[in-house]
């Protein structure tokens, strides 16, 4: 797995985002990857009037929460949907989940060459 960063900003949850639904954009996945309770008080317990049972349970609620509320776009590589089974061609979003925008490898290789930091996991 690649992610790419452009410093810490909320661009760099999105792209963290995109490496993450390289492999579960089909439906329902990210609903499965909970978000431990532990994790959500280290958090909550940072910032001020934050309570962890504000924040979400799983990767599908927080990648909704991130595009409707603080408007960032999430992008996973249209290939892969279609190497990966999840898609029967390009155009095929049936299995896609809704919030997901498919790139095609242009976009997903400019994203590559523009980023400030490359981690290879």
């Amino acid at each position: 797995m690649v992610s790419i960063s452009k410093g810490f900003s909320p661009c760099f949850l999105s792209v963290i985002r995109l490496n993450i639904l390289r492999f579960n954009s089909k439906k329902g996945e990210l609903a499965k990857l909970a978000i431990q309770d532990s994790v959500k008080e280290l958090i909550a317990g940072q910032i001020e009037g934050l309570n962890a049972s504000d924040l979400p349970d799983n990767l599908e609620q927080l990648a909704r929460f991130e595009k409707e509320n603080l408007g960032i776009n999430i992008v996973s590589c249209g290939t892969f949907h279609v190497i990966d089974g999840v898609g029967k061609d390009l155009d095929d979003l049936s299995n896609v989940e809704d919030f997901i925008v498919p790139v095609k490898l242009p976009q997903a290789a400019e994203a590559l060459l523009g980023a400030d930091k490359i981690h290879y996991l």
